[in-house]
């Protein structure tokens, strides 16, 4: 048992020391890749790397799956959205997920998204049915369009997590500079690069 809390300290001890480096040695010049499970950090030159301008601006907090509401999580509502913008947040992480008939929408995994929405369902549903479903009996769905004209207006960064699409998310997403597309290898790197995403 302590070596394992051992274990945990020297990992954060760890991370630390990679934040620390990419903050202040690599610099904004530089894209960092981090790859957790093997303990690489890979950089890359990128010309176009907006992300510490973004964070800068935004005070570096960011609304998790559209932020808490009512003391839940993982929501991606609507309301969870618009809460968060309107307690000041500039950045806002969204779950998106592709439906049934080929569109994003905001969830996190299709399973909990069931069991938010007192649904018999099992996976991935249609875009109508999802958009039809009341998240905790109060709270509405939310999908990519109607949460870019909302974050638009607002001015707020959308951040991105889940989506694996990343050229049906390009097609949604005009202004590339006000989002920030998490990916999980150097091949989506690559490719959220090559589709203009800094």
């Amino acid at each position: 048992m302590i070596l394992k809390g051992i274990r945990v300290l020297i990992s954060i001890f760890c991370l630390v020391l990679i934040c620390f480096w990419v903050a202040f040695v690599i610099g904004p010049s530089m894209s960092v890749v981090i790859d957790v499970w093997r303990g690489n950090v890979k950089a890359y030159p990128n010309e176009h790397n907006n992300i510490p301008k973004i964070i800068g601006n935004s005070g570096g907090l960011i609304a998790h799956a559209g932020g808490g509401i009512n003391g839940l999580k993982y929501t991606n509502s609507l309301e969870a959205m618009e809460q968060s913008i309107e307690h000041g947040f500039k950045m806002i992480e969204l779950d998106l997920l592709i439906s049934s008939d080929g569109r994003i929408v905001a969830v996190h995994d299709w399973k909990t998204f069931h069991e938010m929405t007192n649904s018999n369902n099992t996976g991935s549903i249609s875009s109508k049915e999802f958009e039809s479903k009341i998240i905790y009996d109060q709270y509405k769905t939310l999908n990519i369009s109607t949460a870019i004209d909302i974050l638009d207006k607002n001015d707020v960064v959308l951040v991105t997590d889940k989506i694996k699409n990343l050229a049906l998310l390009s097609k949604y997403i005009i202004d590339k500079d006000k989002s920030i597309i998490e990916v999980f290898s150097t091949d989506k790197y690559n490719e959220a690069i090559e589709l203009g995403f800094n």
